[in-house]
């Protein structure tokens, strides 16, 4: 049997060593891959960067498509089942990492704007692996938390009532989507937060409000976006998707306090997970055996001694997640890509070289006593006092 040839976008960590016991593994740039790049080639992994359709795979021997990613719009999922190739995406591998993600993006708010997040209202559309994630680590926090899902709450697959987007912009302080791209259907999320959404609510009276998006940037009318935080509709804009990527519309950083190039769920976890779902995907494909994967690396220090003066639980909870991640530098690299010759190089390359950013599990927060690092404990740290 001839060995398999296996085509691994660059930035899946641990590719080529993870895919190695399957057959003859190379290497390639996410956006840059066309049909000839692909013709003698058996599996393919790739990343949300790369569009797989008819126009990619025409006259190729590809048998296998898999992506590392959560999200499956970048896949033509009709075509690959017509011409029997098999499939498969990494449901849930990076949720973790988007939930402390957007509670980064709340704790820099308070930090930085004065936001008041614990007492805060959270609405969240999309309660998928992503959804769930942020729903149960909000709630551990304190936080009031309505979910906005339709279709799950259509096929009674949602343990709690259904809020309609309306609702959520009468009730909520904060409003965070977390849906997959659906262009049409009863349920499709392409420009779901459009003009009607901006301006639901109760008119005059409504509080504006904190948008954040770390699904995808085509669910937001990004016209209607800018009209409604030019009129005073929203009072914190976090934006870490875009339409158009790799070069987002540049009026968008001047009405943004912080964006992101598509990294929320970059963690060195969620990266590694997705990496091992594919690899048991085509295991399972080949009907293979798995082989080992390589985990992910620890962070060279996971001690978090809090200072001596610090005892409120929230500023230690603040503290501690700056100290595993630092998302206002990912804001800085960010914006400063923009001044480059070719800002969507500069947005690709800020994806491809990504530090690597590990998860608060990692770490141990050691404080004066218990009470003082409750909160970290709540969002997932590892905890003892310095007794």
């Amino acid at each position: 049997m001839d060995e398999l040839k296996i085509l691994v976008d660059e930035n899946i960590p641990q590719g080529r060593e993870a895919f190695h016991a399957f057959g003859e593994v190379h290497s390639f740039s996410g956006r840059k891959l066309k049909n000839s790049d692909v013709l003698d080639c058996d599996i393919l992994i790739v990343r949300s960067v790369t569009k797989v359709n008819e126009s990619l795979l025409h006259n190729s021997r590809v048998q296998f498509v898999g992506t590392a990613t959560i999200g499956e719009d970048h896949i033509d999922k009709t075509y690959l089942a017509q011409r029997g190739i098999g499939f498969s995406s990494a449901p849930g591998c990076n949720a973790n990492s988007v939930a402390e993600y957007v509670l980064s993006a709340l704790l820099w708010l308070g930090c930085y704007r004065g936001l008041a997040w614990r007492s805060s209202c959270l609405g969240i559309v999309g309660k998928g692996h992503v959804g769930s994630k942020l729903c149960h680590l909000a709630r551990r926090l304190g936080m009031r938390v309505l979910v906005s899902d339709p279709p799950l709450a259509s096929q009674s697959m949602l343990d709690e009532k259904s809020y309609s987007l309306q609702e959520l912009r009468d009730s909520c302080d904060i409003i965070s989507a977390h849906v997959p791209l659906v262009r049409e259907g009863a349920f499709a999320t392409k420009g779901m937060f459009n003009k009607d959404f901006f301006h639901s609510g109760q008119g005059k009276n409504r509080e504006p409000f904190t948008f954040i998006n770390s699904s995808r940037g085509d669910a937001v009318d990004e016209t209607a976006l800018l009209a409604a935080q030019s009129e005073g509709q929203i009072k914190h804009l976090i934006l870490d998707v875009f339409q158009g990527e790799p070069q987002p519309n540049p009026e968008l950083f001047q009405h943004c306090d912080l964006v992101s190039p598509h990294i929320a769920g970059y963690s060195i976890w969620g990266k590694y997970n997705g990496t091992a779902q594919m690899v048991t995907a085509l295991a399972h494909h080949l009907d293979r055996a798995c082989p080992a994967i390589i985990p992910a690396p620890l962070p060279s220090n996971q001690i978090l001694r809090t200072p001596e003066t610090m005892t409120d639980a929230e500023a230690v909870l603040t503290w501690a997640v700056f100290q595993v991640y630092d998302i206002g530098q990912d804001d800085a690299d960010l914006r400063l890509a923009q001044f480059f010759d070719t800002p969507a190089q500069g947005f690709d390359d800020l994806r491809r070289t990504y530090r690597q950013r590990n998860e608060f599990g990692d770490y141990l927060v050691i404080g004066k006593s218990m009470e003082s690092v409750s909160l970290c404990a709540r969002a997932g740290f590892q905890v003892a006092d310095s007794k």
